[in-house]
């Protein structure tokens, strides 16, 4: 398995991924060095970095993913983007004159974020029976009204 994503894998994207963080590090270290004396922990070329790594973590994770496991869960991922949503309306903390946010102790998350991901497979989900169904005008209004419901929601808490 290794193998296959060693083989398989773009490597322009990933050495210009890496060409990319290591020019923003430098940009983040040059703007902060004059506040910070030595590079610790809690510096901020540090906590990018850290994220960095993390986020290699997480895209090797899902290189083991079967995203086609994700059909039957179509419904199910749309009502939870959907009241995602919503809770930031009912529930949002505000931010720079938006409410966007939703507090979970500690941490806060932007669901709109989420959001995106999520409806891109619960429109893949909605229109694969579809496909080479979709060339009336009566069989784009179901899939354009389900999709302006939730950009309604989104345009809504962004």
């Amino acid at each position: 398995m290794w193998r296959k994503i060693w083989t398989d894998s773009d490597w322009t994207i990933i050495i210009c991924t890496i060409l990319l963080v290591g020019i923003g590090l430098t940009a983040i270290g040059s703007a902060t060095h004059v506040n910070h004396e030595a590079i610790g922990f809690g510096s901020l070329v540090v906590k990018q970095l850290v994220f960095f790594l993390a986020n290699i973590a997480v895209v090797i994770g899902m290189q083991f993913l079967d995203y086609h496991r994700l059909k039957g869960w179509g419904n199910m991922i749309y009502v939870i983007t959907m009241l995602m949503l919503i809770a930031v309306m009912v529930v949002g903390t505000s931010a720079l004159g938006a409410q966007r946010w939703i507090q979970l102790g500690p941490i806060t998350i932007q669901p709109s974020e989420f959001s995106k991901l999520l409806m891109i497979i619960c429109m893949a989900k909605m229109l694969e029976p579809r496909i080479g169904k979709l060339d009336t005008f009566k069989s784009l209004c179901t899939s354009s009204l389900i999709t302006a419901s939730s950009g309604t929601s989104h345009m809504m808490t962004s």
